[in-house]
């Protein structure tokens, strides 16, 4: 009951103040946006008047139908936005690229096989017209509760098959933002967006951004709107009952990708925000490098002697049993000399954690495992799995099975 009390209370404040701008916030980059915030509606053409009376500077998003005139037309193509009645709309994608989209959108080809699940979980599925290879297997659940098994698989993400794309008559197609230039240059002609936060990265803020746009190209806004609701009324309680604790007496975590001994580090993505601020400290935290991970030695961890571990196992998800992950879990231990003397072994603080866990909008749930996790008493009323189902049924559509995370508590 308090933790329903407290998300309705969340949620209710998201939904209040989705149109301000604040600290956390990215600028949605969609030309219209005149005041850059991340939405677009009245205050934008309030503020493009500003701009052509010369009250307002003009900002690179003011020019709304995009042809380099600040103008009246301007303001007739934002409220063509706000109405949903307009036929193009040009956005810079997370690859830095400016790309102007035939609207409305009918038939999109996505070429990763995580991003048929946000645009299902935001009321897209009907726009999905060709799949990456791995998502009938690793989205299987997606898949068939959406009937979505008899969708056109168009090869992967590293090799996509063109002429099968072309087969499909995409009026969009979103790539990783990895290999967006090499698809735009093989297929001419068909707008191709890169998005990255699902796939790469691990920041609420670069996802909620993602989810809005993808919600915006598709006339889903609505959907992507509720979606950031749900997932940011748990991140904001997560964040209250975290802030005030002493780091010095908070749990130490190590926190291993699928290679042996490849941790993830804080200063990048899946270490800083999948774990950082739910209540444990990073054994990494000294170690400083560009990539998201590092390989360290056997005899670091034991000498770092962290109290929890928590490893990406990428074997579990839909298909697992509770079986499989006591073998998984069983196996790692005996596997690591040394180990049955870490606390962490000792105390019974070893998890698994699915990998895309980390990667799609169920990351919330990944969050919300490692909260209940470092901080068992400050989120004993944290049921991960229910929120997790919740997710599923509410937004995929899906009955939640499998095992995802072991042991769930």
């Amino acid at each position: 009951m308090i933790l329903s009390i407290a998300l309705i209370a969340s949620c209710g404040m998201c939904m209040a103040t989705s149109g301000d701008q604040s600290q956390e916030d990215l600028v949605l980059e969609v030309y219209g946006n005149a005041n850059m915030d991340n939405i677009i509606d009245e205050s934008d053409v309030v503020y493009l008047q500003g701009v052509i009376n010369g009250t307002n500077a003009a900002t690179k998003l003011s020019d709304a139908n995009y042809d380099d005139k600040i103008d009246e037309n301007d303001i007739d193509w934002i409220r063509q936005i706000i109405q949903n009645t307009e036929r193009k709309l040009t956005i810079i994608d997370d690859s830095g690229r400016t790309v102007t989209i035939n609207m409305p959108i009918q038939r999109i080809v996505t070429l990763n096989y995580r991003f048929p699940e946000p645009l299902v979980a935001i009321g897209a599925k009907a726009k999905i017209a060709g799949v990456e290879d791995r998502f009938k297997t690793r989205m299987k659940d997606i898949a068939e509760a959406c009937d979505m098994m008899d969708v056109p698989v168009i090869g992967t993400s590293d090799d996509p098959d063109y002429e099968k794309i072309l087969e499909s008559k995409p009026d969009l197609i979103i790539a990783a933002s990895s290999t967006v230039n090499e698809v735009a240059q093989k297929l001419p002609g068909i707008p191709v967006i890169g998005i990255s936060s699902f796939i790469s990265l691990m920041d609420s803020d670069p996802m909620y951004y993602d989810l809005r746009l993808l919600g915006m190209v598709t006339g889903n806004s609505d959907g992507a709107t509720k979606l950031i609701d749900f997932m940011k009324g748990y991140e904001d309680i997560i964040e209250e009952r975290t802030k005030e604790l002493n780091p010095d007496k908070m749990p130490t975590f190590y926190l291993e990708g699928p290679m042996n001994y490849s941790i993830y580090v804080p200063s990048g993505s899946p270490g800083k925000i999948l774990a950082e601020g739910c209540g444990g400290r990073n054994i990494a935290s000294e170690i400083d490098t560009s990539n998201s991970s590092a390989e360290v030695s056997p005899e670091w961890v034991l000498d770092k002697n962290p109290d929890i571990i928590i490893k990406r196992d990428d074997y579990l998800g839909l298909d697992a049993t509770e079986d499989d992950a006591k073998r998984a879990l069983a196996e790692l231990i005996n596997s690591r000399t040394g180990w049955d003397k870490i606390n962490a072994v000792k105390d019974h603080r070893i998890y698994l954690l699915e990998g895309d866990l980390m990667w799609t909008p169920r990351y919330l749930a990944g969050r919300t495992y490692l909260a209940k996790w470092f901080q068992p008493d400050l989120f004993s009323d944290f049921d991960p799995e229910e929120i997790l189902s919740r997710y599923h049924e509410e937004f995929l559509g899906s009955e939640y099975r499998g095992i995802w995370a072991y042991p769930p508590k």
